[in-house]
Formats: structure tokens, C-alpha cells, sequence
């Protein structure tokens, strides 16, 4: 029960920061002003060695 009651406290505090991020809606004339990269790119470079498989 006491860990019930510490789950409660965490969700009434953390309840408000999320309504904090409301979206709202743009026109077209504030997004032709957007710029941005469409997509996700990752540059990885690895060394792996592998000396033995098991």
C-alpha cells in the first residue's frame, strides 16, 4: 500500500506538466516560414572486431 501511495504522489505531480505541451495549430503563413530535414539520418561508424565465437 505504501508503494501505491508513492505511485499516486508521482501521478498528481507529473499530471500537470504534461497538459503543458498542447499543440496548437499553425497557419500557412507561419509554416512557409519552416524549415527542416525530413527524416532521420544516423551516421554510425563502427570497428568491430571479432577474435573469438564462443
Amino acid at each position: 500500500m505504501k508503494g501505491f501511495k508513492k505511485l499516486a504522489l508521482v501521478a498528481a505531480i507529473a499530471a500537470p506538466l504534461t497538459s503543458a505541451h498542447a499543440l496548437e495549430s499553425l497557419d500557412d503563413s507561419v509554416l512557409s516560414d519552416m524549415t527542416g530535414q525530413s527524416g532521420v539520418s544516423i551516421d554510425l561508424k563502427a570497428r568491430v572486431l571479432i577474435d573469438e565465437v564462443v
